[in-house]
């Protein structure tokens, strides 16, 4: 339980700062004292500024440790939508993930400052390391969200990374994040329409889409806009959400998936986005079933969340909204993992090159 109230205590923790102290079992009386001794550090600083920043000497929520893999957790990892996890309200259910400020900060506890889903900088470049990107290449994501990818592989291949998002909301605070970061000019993120043909500002050496194309209806006239804002000898990296050839799109799972979905999702077979991205002139080279790693991902932020929630019903939270958002968001995912366990849906990596 929180101690009883005091002058200190009349401090304001933002949710952010909040959500940490109990990933990690900090007490928020800790916390509040070690705001009240840095009145001179700015409330709003994001977590990204403070990189390079000694924690010891840093009164600063945000440079608590980052939570570590799972793999320490006594919990073998195993993924179970139907875990001991009790809702705060006994009727609560999951509703439509629809993104707003509360989600945004909700998501990056799940996967990190600037992530709203699987990857964090290393993962993002590991993944990003067959386009040989370098500081004389430029490059451009596709599905930025809260341009984590773009400021790691900005701050990693020291080069010029645009960011391009179908949310609003997300490219508002992705694009706020760099600017706070420092990197508004080398990794900028904008909100673009994929439904509508896009036409990107300039053309680049190198492009990546991160699990965005499954939520387009016509997936040729996005790629083939890729295709044409790529140099000569560009190379296409896609990360994608792929039905399997036996999936049954009518069951309740599936239904239940495209209820949560902030967009409606859309996503082909292996065969359908093979020939979108041949037909808009890529030579494939790379075709592989990433699933399983992914699943990893979503695992460890499972764990993870299911801490947190944890900590917080035994700090007797009296905030019910952050509560069920945590509870959404792992409803979220759980629903997306099942689809993924099921055999119904692949996360699929493809590598396209245009050469001519």
């Amino acid at each position: 339980m929180s101690k009883a109230p005091s002058e200190d205590n009349k401090i304001k923790i933002p949710l952010m700062w909040r959500l940490r102290a109990w990933w990690h079992g900090y007490d928020l009386e800790d916390v509040r004292a070690r705001l009240s001794k840095s009145d001179d550090e700015p409330m709003a600083k994001s977590p990204e500024d403070n990189r390079g920043n000694n924690p010891k000497d840093s009164g600063h929520p945000d440079n608590l440790p980052q939570p570590d893999d799972g793999t320490s957790d006594t919990d073998d990892g195993a993924f179970d939508i139907d875990d001991d996890i009790e809702f705060i309200e006994s009727d609560h259910i999951a509703v439509k993930a629809v993104w707003d400020t509360d989600r945004a900060h909700v998501a990056q506890v799940f996967w990190g400052d600037g992530f709203c889903g699987p990857g964090g900088p290393e993962n993002i470049i590991a993944m990003t390391a067959p386009l040989n990107i370098n500081s004389k290449r430029s490059a451009m994501v596709i599905g930025a969200g809260l341009g984590g990818p773009v400021r790691a592989m900005q701050k990693e291949y020291d080069t010029p990374v645009d960011g391009y998002e179908s949310s609003k909301e997300l490219a508002t605070a992705g694009m706020e994040m760099s600017e706070v970061a420092g990197v508004a000019q080398d990794a900028p993120v904008s909100h673009i329409d994929f439904e509508n043909t896009p036409r990107f500002p300039r053309s680049y050496d190198r492009a990546y889409a991160k699990e965005s194309l499954f939520i387009i209806t016509d997936k040729s006239n996005l790629v083939q806009s890729i295709f044409d804002h790529l140099k000569k000898d560009g190379l296409f990296l896609l990360t994608e959400y792929i039905l399997s050839e036996n999936a049954d799109q009518s069951s309740i799972l599936f239904d239940q998936w495209r209820t949560l979905e902030p967009y409606q999702p859309r996503p082909v077979s292996s065969d359908e986005m093979e020939s979108c991205l041949e037909n808009a002139g890529f030579s494939i080279t790379v075709n592989e079933d990433i699933t399983d790693f992914y699943l990893d991902l979503i695992v460890a932020a499972r764990i993870h969340a299911k801490k947190v929630i944890k900590t917080m019903e035994a700090d007797d939270v009296k905030d019910p909204t952050i509560l069920k958002y945590m509870h959404n968001e792992a409803i979220f995912w759980d629903t997306r993992a099942k689809l993924l366990r099921s055999g119904d849906l692949k996360v699929i990596k493809y590598l396209g090159l245009k050469s001519s």
